[in-house]
């Protein structure tokens, strides 16, 4: 049996909004996911891990279903919390923006600028 089917179900039972993995040396992210398909009260996974190590270049799984984002770059994710509310900002280390989740542009508002040093 695959990890994600012995996880998911306890993710969602408990209504874990996001999740962080770092196996495959890549950024990527899902879409919101739950009992395996995507669905707006589904879980975001993000995929970590381009700091230290080679980055994967074989194997990609990027073309799969449940891949919205996907980058082979050295990165930080950027996580702000305010009570309910999450927003994570992920910046390569030439300081470029590669991804938002939630995306800004659905919330009406700018990225603030960023001074980034890596």
């Amino acid at each position: 049996m695959r990890i994600r089917e012995y996880w998911d179900p306890l993710l969602e039972e408990n209504g874990v909004r996001v999740v962080f993995e770092n196996h495959d040396h890549r950024y990527k992210r899902t879409p919101p996911i739950r009992n395996l398909e995507i669905a707006d009260n589904g879980s975001v996974y993000f995929g970590d891990g381009g700091w230290g190590v080679n980055m994967h270049s074989e194997g990609s799984n990027e073309d799969e279903w449940f891949i919205k984002e996907f980058e082979r770059d050295r990165h930080a994710i950027f996580v702000t919390i305010h009570g309910p509310h999450q927003y994570y900002l992920v910046v390569s280390k030439d300081g470029e923006i590669i991804d938002d989740y939630p995306e800004m542009g659905a919330w009406g508002c700018h990225l603030p600028e960023l001074a980034v040093a890596f």
